[in-house]
């Protein structure tokens, strides 16, 4: 999922506990966020493990942060773990004052 100013790359690992690794860039906004869900939700199924890197978002606006939410709930409902990577300052604040931090199970990151 590419497009100006935005990509979202996805790799899985199928090894004995299968992980998708979601790394996100550009501006994650409400423009974005049909394709970005749309391309999730076959492949939450089948693995034990969802991370969701976001550490290369310029914008993160409040219809990603409910796209974010959904994936979350989708992946619980698949009893697979997840977990939301951040490295900025404006990224964790965003977090910490939507109350999405605990939810989303943020680990913040640092170069």
């Amino acid at each position: 999922m590419k497009g100006p100013g935005f990509d979202v790359t996805i790799t899985m690992n199928d090894g004995d506990h299968p992980t998708m690794t979601v790394v996100v860039s550009g501006e994650f906004d409400a423009s974005r966020v049909q394709s970005f869900d749309h391309g999730l939700r076959a492949d939450l199924i089948t693995v034990g493990e969802i991370v969701i890197d976001l550490r290369g978002t310029t914008i993160i606006d409040s219809s990603a942060l409910g796209a974010l939410v959904r994936i979350c709930e989708r992946a619980e409902a698949a009893s697979a773990s997840y977990s939301t990577l951040v490295e900025r300052p404006f990224q964790m604040k965003l977090m910490q004052v939507t109350g999405l931090s605990e939810v989303l199970h943020v680990q913040h990151v640092t170069a």
